[in-house]
């Protein structure tokens, strides 16, 4: 620099004539070497100017680099939002970080992947005019840079989301492009995607006309044009086939079976509920399956071909409850489960002809309990803390492993290149059956240990030796099962199970009750009570034997007063027999457990509703009997259910009762609101409960309101069931309105000689008959029933 500066100031010096002649020389002498300097000086200058050039550059590249790394990473953590967790929010907002930086970089090829699949995120999100605009960018970014595989990609993007707008004219457009510039440059995979997606909406337009086909024939049916039926399914039949539908083709055999069945073809329609059968099992349809099975099922009945029926009877039976708890069509479940009471129906009146009675047994008790699960099934209802909810998480958390495993092989299996996919398919059907044998392990293990609890996952019965263990001696238990035709009735003691055949039809039974409670319980007439003596007691009397009854209704009957039925419109079942009742016989193995030694405290509570003079009177009195406190009025609150009702050995309700038949789990106990509950105990908050501790009895003395026609009884036994799960052996409760007084009176009475040392049912029936001295009419008295333990 100091160079630099010398020549700077010598030249000044010249310029402005300032030096002598010896000074010019001296300058003259000193410019060549001056000029030397300043050419090393700028070469010097040059260098770091040059390495300051490469250090930015370096710099530069290593930033990029950076940039790069991060929005390479940020667009894999997109597409594993997209393609694995399903989370499309979390992926746009992946995607859109990775495209900035793409475009901050001038990476093209990365833009146009990010621009891509910021496409698909808003289109798996039902965004499809936000994937549009991107795929649409991508695939104008692509045609710039000349990117093919970019570019065919976007096409079968757009075309995708022409689809899904409805535009099909427009999809397939975009789909041919792009499996055309797919070929051209030796992209199979898009060119596969983009044929099959053409073959789709091409196969569409078929396969609305087989739909169509299809539906019409269900229509023609339906209305008894059974061989316009059989021509609308084998047109549909045919397209099906065509297309490579096949679960279309499945439910087309199916129907065809029904129309030849309907003709009274047998054989051919046997030959096609067979070839329906083997498809629905090759492409994994297990409601299909189940459904078939029980048409093969009902085939064979009609030709009187028993072993048979009943064998494809109890196979569809046993697909059917592999599959229930797993459907989440809510209409499908509820069409599938009225089917099931008919397969039930038919198989076990199928055993009872052939005397197979011990078999017809067990499916009547598995009937009762899938009638159970079909109540709870996939509703809210609140288990206890503890064991059992683990043990119901645990249940779910297994089978959610298989749903998963078992819809991706169906896909697989329907799909026209399932012949290509062999090993995938073998290697799913190997991890489902390994994952279905540790689910069956589990639940063989749930029903040992924790047969209750099973109840809520699947369907469970008692033997007829377990339940013959636990009948008392001096006791006969009555099973009923009623069906269109007929009732049928089993009497077992200790030793002996005895069939009996009612000729009774349910239609019949339904006039009957219904004229019992038609005019309002207090003012019918006894006659109905004498005929339901008559079909449902009579022809049973030779064989009851021992003068302690209890009863198992089915279906309508649980709505019967059997105390009050009577031969002579005098004397009463009552009189002769201490009656009680159980929702299914294989409760009994479940009640022993649930008895405490003691039962010597009470929590009463009445007249929430100001409404029940006489219940405050019957709560104080018992409370006195007890000396325990009343609750009455607005103290007789729901909160104390939660917080004193374990500790109690008895829980007495005088309140109101509201039975509902269409939402059994939201029938209702009234009681009065505070301390963050709001009065109305439903049923399927009864579960979470625990009177597991202290309490052998609950009594509802309610004033009982029903809610339309009769129904299968599933609000009073899912009423009884919830308060016997939350851990009381024993529950009484009310099946009609009733007298408020007289209801004082016969608990006063009860309580009493429970207190005496009588057992509950022995104690129930002499209170019954004390009120029916005064008070004749089965208004004031009959409606009381005991539930579960009777001792």
């Amino acid at each position: 620099m100091c160079g630099i500066r010398l020549v700077g100031w010598l030249g000044i010096l010249v310029v402005l004539g300032l030096h002598s002649g010896a000074e010019a020389q001296l300058i003259r002498n000193i410019q060549p070497e001056s000029r030397v300097i300043g050419r090393e000086s700028r070469s010097i200058r040059d260098k770091v100017n040059e390495l300051d050039s490469k250090i930015n550059f370096v710099s530069e590249l290593t930033a990029n680099e950076s940039q790069k790394a991060e929005a390479d990473d940020l667009y894999a953590q997109c597409r594993q939002q997209i393609f694995e967790k399903k989370n499309y929010e979390t992926a746009i907002q992946l995607c859109q970080q990775a495209l900035n930086l793409y475009q901050l970089l001038q990476d093209t090829q990365g833009e146009g992947k990010a621009l891509k699949d910021l496409g698909n995120a808003y289109y798996l999100s039902g965004n499809y005019n936000e994937s549009l605009k991107y795929q649409e960018e991508a695939l104008a970014l692509a045609q710039r840079t000349s990117n093919s595989g970019l570019e065919a990609a976007a096409l079968n993007n757009i075309g995708n989301v022409y689809k899904a707008l409805g535009n099909i004219d427009e999809a397939l457009n975009f789909y041919q492009k792009s499996a055309a510039l797919a070929e051209a440059i030796g992209d199979r995979r898009v060119q596969e995607i983009g044929i099959n997606n053409i073959r789709a909406i091409k196969q569409a337009d078929k396969k609305a006309e087989a739909d169509n086909f299809l539906q019409q024939g269900i229509e023609q049916y339906n209305v008894g044009k059974f061989r316009e039926a059989l021509q609308s399914w084998q047109a549909a039949l045919e397209i099906y086939r065509e297309i490579g539908d096949r679960p279309g083709e499945s439910k087309s055999l199916n129907n065809l079976g029904n129309v030849y069945n309907s003709l009274g073809e047998y054989e051919k329609a046997i030959s096609f509920y067979e070839q329906s059968l083997a498809m629905a099992r090759e492409i994994g349809n297990s409601p299909t399956e189940a459904i078939i099975l029980g048409n093969l099922g009902a085939t064979y009945e009609y030709l009187k071909e028993d072993d048979k029926a009943i064998d494809y009877y109890q196979q569809s039976i046993e697909v059917r409850e592999k599959i229930f708890a797993d459907l989440t069509d809510k209409q499908f479940q509820t069409s599938l489960a009225a089917q099931n009471s008919n397969i039930y129906q038919s198989l076990i009146n199928l055993l009872w002809d052939k005397g197979d009675y011990t078999v017809a047994l067990n499916y009547i008790e598995l009937a009762k309990a899938r009638a159970f699960l079909n109540q709870v099934a996939n509703k809210q209802i609140d288990i206890r803390q503890g064991t059992d909810q683990q043990l119901l998480a645990q249940e779910k958390t297994l089978r959610q492993k298989i749903n998963p495993k078992k819809q991706q092989l169906s896909r697989l299996l329907r799909s026209g290149n399932h012949q290509q996919q062999v090993d995938t398919i073998t290697n799913l059907q190997s991890e489902i059956t390994s994952l279905e044998q540790d689910y069956s392990d589990f639940i063989r293990q749930l029903k040992r240990n924790h047969p209750e609890t099973a109840n809520f996952v699947t369907v469970n019965a008692a033997s007829l030796s377990e339940i013959q263990a636990l009948i008392p001696r001096d006791t006969s238990l009555v099973v009923y099962y009623v069906t269109s035709d007929r009732t049928l009735a089993l009497i077992i003691t200790r030793k002996q199970l005895t069939p009996i055949t009612l000729s009774v039809t349910r239609q019949t039974l339904a006039d009957l009750i219904d004229g019992v409670y038609e005019y309002d319980f207090a003012n019918f007439q006894t006659d109905n009570l004498q005929r339901l003596h008559q079909h449902l007691i009579k022809s049973l009397q030779a064989n009851l034997t021992h003068k302690k009854l209890i009863i198992v209704p089915h279906n309508i009957l649980h709505y019967i007063p059997f105390a009050a039925l009577t031969k002579d419109g005098t004397n009463y079942l009552i009189d002769n027999y201490t009656i009680s009742s159980l929702p299914s016989a294989s409760i009994l193995p479940l009640l022993p457990k649930k008895r405490k030694a003691k039962t010597t405290s009470m929590l009463a509570l009445g007249n929430p509703t100001f409404d029940l003079a006489y219940a405050e009177q019957e709560v104080i009195a018992i409370s006195d009997l007890f000396k325990s406190k009343p609750h009455i009025g607005k103290n007789a609150t729901e909160s104390l259910i939660w917080k004193e009702g374990k500790q109690a050995g008895i829980i007495h309700l005088a309140t109101h009762g509201k039975y509902n038949p269409q939402s059994p789990l939201f029938s209702t106990l009234s009681l009065a609101p505070g301390n963050g509950y709001d009065g109305a105990l439903e049923v399927h908050e009864i579960y979470a409960l625990d009177l597991t501790k202290a309490t052998n009895l609950v009594v509802l003395s309610a004033c009982e309101t029903r809610q339309g026609q009769l129904s299968q009884g599933d609000e009073l036994t899912g009423l009884n069931r919830a308060f016997i799960y939350a851990g009381t052996p024993s529950i009484i409760a009310t099946l009609s309105n009733i007298d408020d007084e007289a209801t004082a009176m016969l608990m006063r009475s009860f309580y009493q000689y429970l207190q005496e040392g009588k057992p509950k049912a022995e104690a129930l029936r002499i209170a019954q008959n004390e009120v029916k001295v005064k008070y004749s009419h089965p208004y004031f008295w009959a409606a009381f029933v005991l539930t579960g333990d009777n001792q």
